[in-house]
């Protein structure tokens, strides 16, 4: 392993260990998901403007890659809302299993995307998390079992925008592609967001208090700016799988981190945390396995 790969991994690493953060903020904040999301990335925007200096933000950028950076910030904004919908319905406990299966969903999308070769192992354990889940759900009440729904809708649409990065980030600044996608997720969601407020006219638009404030300058600069951006410079040097793969492992720094912020996990039952554990384990073996069969 070369340095840029090595500086890659401690990249993703890093970024994991604040994604892990996401899942209990949005617990913490008592705005609703899309006035979350919101908010979350018009200050991300915002933190990444002044990285930017802003007139560079401007800088020479075809208008096709422009088109498709927009594109993607879309499929971020719709993976956040999820992700964050999930939370409210459910529990982060439920949003962070569910996100564990972005490694699995993108071995079977990225093929497709980047025009590659199908790998059996990728696909058999994309298949292998389908009867696992099953077993976590069985006894959930049909909250939870929305939670779950919601939660992979997350997860999916998660893999699909690490893949399109991948693919169209080539030579340009991670820090100008994340504002561009910041911008376009701020634009689409404030399009829908007046209407939604008008069906929700009893729904708070402003952050409630101190706490709620701080807890989103954390989300929004701390998890999204700063976090986002080393993914993004991350996914120059690995593949989307590699990225995704150990982005999978939020939910194990999620829950070493929530069981000291949050105790809502003993309301899970015996079920959940033995589908957790072999669904961590099939992640974590997967770079063992593939050393064993063939190499990526």
């Amino acid at each position: 392993m070369n340095t840029d790969e090595k500086k890659a991994y401690l990249d993703l690493h890093i970024a994991t260990v604040f994604f892990g953060l996401t899942a209990i903020l949005g617990a913490k904040i008592t705005l609703t998901a899309v006035v979350l999301v919101w908010w979350r990335v018009v200050i991300a925007g915002i933190g990444m403007a002044v990285l930017l200096k802003l007139k560079s933000a401007f800088k020479k950028i075809s208008k096709r890659e422009l088109k498709t950076f927009l594109f993607i910030g879309f499929v971020v904004a719709l993976h956040w809302i999820f992700f964050y919908h999930s939370i409210k319905i459910s529990n982060p406990s439920i949003a962070l299993m569910c996100f564990a299966t972005t490694s699995l969903f993108t071995s079977l999308i990225e093929p497709v995307i980047l025009k590659k070769k199908f790998q059996w192992l990728d696909v058999l354990l994309g298949l292998m998390v389908i009867p696992i889940f099953g077993f976590v759900t069985n006894n959930l009440s049909d909250k939870y079992f929305l939670g779950v729904i919601v939660g992979l809708a997350s997860a999916l649409l998660a893999s699909i925008f690490g893949i399109l990065n991948k693919k169209y980030l080539k030579n340009h600044d991670p820090v100008l592609v994340s504002f561009w996608e910041m911008v376009s997720a701020a634009i689409i969601i404030s399009i829908y967001l007046p209407f939604y407020l008008h069906k929700n006219i009893n729904l708070p638009f402003w952050p409630s208090g101190v706490s709620d404030w701080f807890y989103l300058l954390i989300l929004a600069l701390g998890c999204t700016t700063f976090a986002y951006i080393l993914a993004l410079r991350a996914l120059k040097v690995v593949s989307a799988f590699n990225a995704n793969l150990i982005i999978s492992l939020e939910p194990v720094y999620g829950i070493i981190l929530a069981a000291i912020l949050l105790k809502d996990y003993e309301m899970l039952n015996v079920d959940f945390y033995i589908g957790c554990t072999i669904l961590l384990l099939l992640v974590l073996s997967y770079p063992i396995l593939k050393r064993r069969f063939y190499v990526r």
